[in-house]
């Protein structure tokens, strides 16, 4: 224990401090234990992380699994232990799920976008092409699908999937 003095508004104040108790808690808040920290940081998707998922996550689609009201758990889980021992990052199967839903939501947006009026798909670039002064006043409404539209879609995936399913006219 030691006293310290400060001064307060009324003038000076003594205070009994146990400074161990102080050097003990400045010390534990310094090393807290990254699992105690909280939530993991977000995972950073590389495009080959990405693509392992979704060729992983396609092979029960391919072998007759119904995938109209989502993937089983068993196969989320399943690609999340074989892109751990891929990449050699911790990887859970919520993160996996998570990504599967974001590239569910840029299929959809993909579909939506391919039905649009005067709206052509170009197999070859992957691209969906709409004539000048339509894409202008699409994206002028629309300007989040500017990445999907008179360029080459980001992922060839999205592409590889549409040829399996049968092409373009398909979804």
């Amino acid at each position: 224990m030691a006293e310290v003095n400060m001064v307060g508004g009324n003038g000076p104040v003594a205070a009994v401090v146990d400074a161990a108790a102080i050097d003990a808690a400045v010390v534990g808040a310094a090393h807290v234990p990254p699992a105690a920290q909280g939530a993991r940081p977000p995972m950073r998707w590389t495009p080959a992380n990405s693509g392992f998922v979704l060729r992983r996550i396609y092979e029960p689609v391919g072998k007759g699994s119904r995938t109209d009201k989502g993937f089983k758990e068993v196969h989320v889980n399943q690609v999340a232990k074989h892109l751990k021992e891929f990449s050699g990052d911790d990887v859970t199967a919520t993160q996996v799920y998570n990504h599967l839903r974001k590239w569910r939501q840029r299929w959809g947006k993909v579909c939506k976008l391919k039905d649009l009026s005067g709206a052509l798909w170009d197999e070859d670039r992957c691209s969906i092409l709409l004539e000048h002064e339509h894409y202008l006043g699409h994206i002028k409404d629309h300007p989040k699908d500017a990445e999907f539209l008179n360029r080459p879609i980001g992922c060839s995936l999205i592409c590889w999937t549409t040829r399996l399913k049968g092409g373009a006219t398909s979804r």
